[in-house]
């Protein structure tokens, strides 16, 4: 704040009328200086009253804040010592009016915790009759949505959830009272909106949970082990995923990455299809088939050794050696053994630039594992086409 003059602040001849004749001097001064210079940054110091008014005491400009408070004309958010202004009587032109034209600060961030409160609970809940009709009596909308989705779905789109329709619903009706809010003091709301972000977050993975349970209804080819689907473009123009996009507020791109994330993490191999319907790109699985123990290894670096493994070095890398290849194994059977059920059902135009591409997948799985403080004897060999295609052709002999 400065001693600037506030003549940038616009006073509505209806502010004037009812407010001017309940304002002492100190107290329309302040006013003047808050609505002035309130937004030139999140939080004052009670200094920048100080040294605007200094004939007056912290005391009488603390009490003169609080009074304004009372007026119900601003509202302090108080933080470490600082202070945040809201002004109530604003409206959407930037003139002061007699009435309240914006929602109190107060009980958006009140009505906010409550909602997160309710949600935490809820999804911590069984999804029974029981606290379905205790939500349903709450809010009515979502019986209703309940009774939509249930005379529609018939098994075709992955099921009504209370807790995500709940948060879907306590959002719609939070922004529409307290969006522009909201963005109006995003510091403010900074920690909440954090809690939102996560609870989001939660939400795609409910949605991902829930197309892996619909895998043949979102892609062209599902097996145990593998999938096709179309490229990104196509799978996001899909009707369903669109619609559940839309209801949830999410993007359609973030939800197709972590289905495929999700499906690499279950030891699915991907095969991405071309226009044609044939498959020019695969995406291996993340798992590794090994044992827990097996991983450490997998994953060890120098600094980590037991004092057991730095006694014997070589047995030590012999080990490590060996669970690499076993990984590596691991990796070229997903993506071989998948070639050769897409390839009896025609999906392949071309099998060597596959191969060639799960030679190169997996040798990317290998840098993963590897750090710069490893000696020569932890690194891992490098997969050749002549091993994929060895893979393969023994593949191809015990399927036929």
């Amino acid at each position: 704040m400065s001693d600037a003059h506030s003549v940038d602040v616009k006073l509505g001849g209806d502010w004037l009328d009812f407010w001017l004749p309940k304002l002492d001097e100190l107290q329309l001064k302040i006013y003047l200086e808050v609505a002035h210079f309130t937004n030139s940054k999140t939080y004052h110091a009670m200094s920048e009253f100080t040294e605007i008014f200094p004939e007056r005491t912290k005391t009488q400009i603390r009490q003169t804040l609080r009074t304004l408070e009372e007026l119900g004309l601003i509202e302090v958010v108080r933080k470490d010592g600082l202070h945040h202004y809201h002004l109530l009587h604003v409206d959407d032109k930037n003139f002061h009016r007699a009435r309240v034209c914006k929602p109190s600060v107060h009980a958006a961030l009140k009505e906010l915790e409550s909602m997160l409160q309710e949600l935490e609970e809820v999804s911590r809940s069984d999804d029974t009759g029981e606290l379905r009709e205790t939500i349903f009596a709450k809010y009515p909308a979502l019986r209703e949505e309940c009774a939509l989705h249930s005379s529609t779905a018939a098994g075709k789109k992955p099921g009504w959830r209370l807790w995500m329709e709940l948060a879907i619903h306590l959002q719609n009706h939070f922004d529409q009272e307290y969006g522009k809010l909201r963005a109006l003091h995003s510091e403010i709301f900074k920690d909440i909106s954090a809690k939102f972000v996560q609870l989001n977050l939660s939400l795609v993975d409910q949605i991902t949970t829930d197309i892996l349970s619909h895998k043949a209804e979102y892609f062209s080819r599902v097996a145990d082990t593998w999938v096709a689907s179309e490229a990104e473009p196509v799978f996001i123009a899909k009707e369903n995923v669109r619609a559940l996009a839309a209801k949830y507020k999410v993007g359609p791109e973030q939800i197709f990455l972590n289905v495929l994330e999700a499906l690499q993490s279950a030891g699915c191999t991907i095969l991405e299809l071309s226009e044609g319907g044939k498959v020019d790109s695969l995406l291996l699985p993340t798992t590794t088939g090994l044992s827990e123990q097996e991983e450490r290894l997998l994953f060890l670096r120098p600094d980590e050794f037991s004092a057991e493994e730095m006694d014997d070095l070589e047995e030590t890398y012999r080990n490590v050696r060996q669970v690499q290849e076993a990984y590596a194994e691991h990796l070229i059977g997903g993506g071989v053994l998948t070639l050769v059920e897409a390839d009896s059902l025609k999906l392949l135009e071309d099998i060597e630039p596959l191969l060639e591409l799960v030679k190169t997948r997996v040798n990317e799985a290998l840098e993963l594992v590897v750090c710069n403080e490893m000696p020569k004897q932890m690194l891992p060999r490098q997969v050749t086409s002549k091993r994929i295609q060895a893979v393969y052709n023994n593949c191809r002999q015990q399927s036929a």
